[in-house]
């Protein structure tokens, strides 16, 4: 899981190109996204920010199509179960063109992935028997989860996330990301 811990931000710093105009505030993370602590599916995980991800975020480059991101560890005692991204994009990105969506989960999700609902917000999944990926976006942000498969439930550690930032009004409701613009 080391590996990939900074995968999908690293795939959209390349892909992009130009950089956001000096004028216009680059959003931040809003970090109270990610929780202290969820339980899930009777597994009872703590989140902690991974502090060396906020430096390489912080030096992306200014062709990169990421204005911020966090990192944090998902741990059930001192087992690393999964991983939280939260990145914010540059202006430049519209969220609400469903070709910029796409162009991003292509980006993030190896080879093949499935779409589905989670309490009402779209998720992109790309399941493996060790790693299960899952992406999903909010305002001018996208969010990656990566779960093992042993140690927690995958899905469950999902919804208990998406249930816990849903009451914050940052994601984007499946009925914005499933329509046909862009």
């Amino acid at each position: 899981m080391r590996r990939t811990l900074l995968l999908p931000a690293a795939a959209i710093a390349l892909a992009s190109c130009g950089s956001a105009a000096a004028s216009v505030p680059l959003k931040t993370v809003p970090t109270q996204l990610a929780p202290a602590a969820v339980t899930a599916g009777g597994t009872s995980v703590a989140f902690n920010l991974y502090s060396p991800a906020t430096k390489r975020f912080a030096n992306a480059g200014s062709s990169s199509m990421v204005a911020d991101g966090r990192l944090w560890q998902i741990r059930t005692s001192s087992t690393l179960v999964g991983t939280l991204e939260i990145a914010t994009f540059k202006p430049k990105v519209d969220l609400y063109k469903k070709s910029e969506r796409q162009q991003i989960i292509s980006l993030v999700m190896p080879g093949s992935f499935i779409t589905t609902t989670v309490d009402g917000v779209q998720v992109a999944t790309s399941p493996t028997p060790d790693v299960n990926l899952y992406l999903w976006f909010g305002k001018q942000m996208f969010e990656v989860l990566q779960a093992r498969t042993k140690g927690v439930d995958p899905k469950a550690l999902l919804g208990a996330i998406i249930a816990y930032q849903k009451p914050s009004g940052q994601l984007l409701p499946s009925s914005v990301t499933s329509r046909n613009s862009g």
